[in-house]
């Protein structure tokens, strides 16, 4: 039992190394992508600034996980596993949830798609910063307007001048290989990160019935 639970003990540390070395990694990209755009915040897109806080988000909740966990594991101190045990049963809920939540939306993407690029062409010209979204998916996606490039109602922006397709059908398509790969590594996450769950309770057990001796 004392060897099973060195292993156990070193498995965590392995693993919880990893995860706060990924947590530091995360809080110093975030960081960079911060300063290099304090200067002009307030004219980034939203949607970059929320990514920006949220990588620094999890960075900073994984660094704290992989720090529990791992000085929790070296030095067998039952109060720092057990509040390891607790944010990663709920780490572990929220990740099981939030692929059961993709799974019932996934029926709704071709019109949430549909919806979101009747938008954006109608409102074509109004903003700039939506503008360019709208320019890359046509140019990388090689499509023109939602349903057809007669949705717009004047002249045809330079980023379809050459596309006859609309792009409901390639953004919903993308949109749902993309969401496909998400739920599943969601999952396959959740897995591992139940298997780790075992092995700290385990430990946690093993300390507290004096076995790790």
């Amino acid at each position: 039992l004392g060897c099973g639970y060195k292993c156990l003990q070193c498995l965590l540390i392995i693993f919880n190394s990893g995860v706060f070395i990924c947590g530091i990694g995360l809080i110093v990209v975030g960081a960079l992508g911060l300063h290099s755009t304090v200067n002009h915040w307030k004219e980034i897109d939203p949607p970059l600034q929320s990514l920006i806080i949220f990588i620094i988000a999890i960075g900073c909740f994984l660094f704290v996980l992989g720090a529990l966990g791992m000085f929790g594991a070296c030095t067998k101190n039952v109060c720092l596993l057990t509040t390891y045990c607790i944010l990663l049963s709920i780490l572990i809920i929220a990740q099981i949830a939030a692929g059961i939540y993709a799974i019932i939306e996934k029926p709704k993407v071709k019109r949430h798609v549909t919806t979101a690029l009747k938008d954006l062409v109608r409102q074509y010209g109004q903003d700039k910063h939506l503008d360019k979204v709208l320019d890359e998916v046509q140019e990388k996606l090689q499509c023109c307007g939602a349903e057809s490039p007669a949705d717009y109602s004047s002249e045809r922006p330079p980023s379809c001048n050459k596309y006859n397709e609309g792009c409901i059908g390639k953004v919903t398509d993308l949109t749902k290989k993309h969401l496909n790969a998400t739920i599943v590594t969601v999952f396959i996450f959740a897995l591992l990160q139940m298997i780790c769950l075992v092995f700290a309770v385990c430990v946690l057990m093993a300390i507290k019935r004096g076995d790790d001796e």
